[in-house]
């Protein structure tokens, strides 16, 4: 196990190395879409108590975790320890996606350089 992790980390420097500021968008992109995508599932009709296996309890203070998990907040909490669970499969994908984001970035900003040289050229001296 510990072997073929040398092994991942070497292709994620390689790729980092090659694509760059594409690699780093494209992985905050999706981390952003699926923490978007548990927050909303846990605003919507997830319940806490019922998930985490949190009775009630008349009696004392609720625990740290309790207060956490079930006060101000707390979706926003367990979307991001959701997306932080997810990382095993988010990285894989990222990294599928990543040679398509940076084709698609350097078209657009191929585009975005001649549009600029063609405008700088019409303009009258």
């Amino acid at each position: 196990m510990w072997g073929s992790l040398g092994l991942h980390t070497q292709t994620l420097k390689n790729g980092l190395k090659k694509y760059g500021r594409s690699g780093i968008v494209t992985y905050l992109g999706l981390s952003s879409m699926v923490t978007t995508g548990f927050y909303i599932a846990i605003e919507r009709n997830v319940d806490v108590k019922k998930l985490v296996g949190i009775e009630d309890e008349p009696e004392g203070e609720p625990s740290m975790l309790q207060k956490l998990l079930l006060g101000p907040g707390s979706h926003i909490v367990l979307a991001v320890m959701c997306s932080k669970a997810c990382i095993p499969i988010k990285l894989p994908v990222a990294l599928a996606l990543t040679p398509y984001v940076h084709r698609l970035e350097q078209r657009f900003f191929q585009r975005a350089v001649q549009q600029a040289a063609k405008s700088a050229q019409q303009q009258p001296r």
